[in-house]
């Protein structure tokens, strides 16, 4: 895409020196519109990365929401079962 925007431009440049004003601003118009298709392009590249990298995020925070209540939860049952052993309750631990 690149090597035609050069190439569009180095037609204008040859232009200018040798054709009527009319083409001149016809292969201009030309080049601004295939950078222009080119930016959008990229924009819409842009746009897609970064509503995959938001739902990644969004994906991650709730699996760490998941993860801490699984922690509170075993922790808790890790408690109510070492107060339950028989070494806590006889006074050994």
């Amino acid at each position: 895409m690149v090597n035609k925007i050069s190439t569009l431009r180095a037609e204008v440049q040859d232009l200018k020196v040798g054709a009527g004003p009319e083409v001149v601003v016809a292969t201009e118009k030309q080049a601004t519109d295939l950078q222009t298709k080119e930016l959008l392009k990229e924009a819409e590249v842009g746009r897609e990365k970064m509503q995959f990298k938001e739902d990644e995020l969004l994906k991650l925070t709730q699996d760490t929401e998941v993860l801490q209540i699984e922690l509170k939860s075993t922790s808790t049952k890790a408690i109510v079962e070492y107060k339950e052993s028989q070494g806590f309750q006889l006074g050994l631990w």
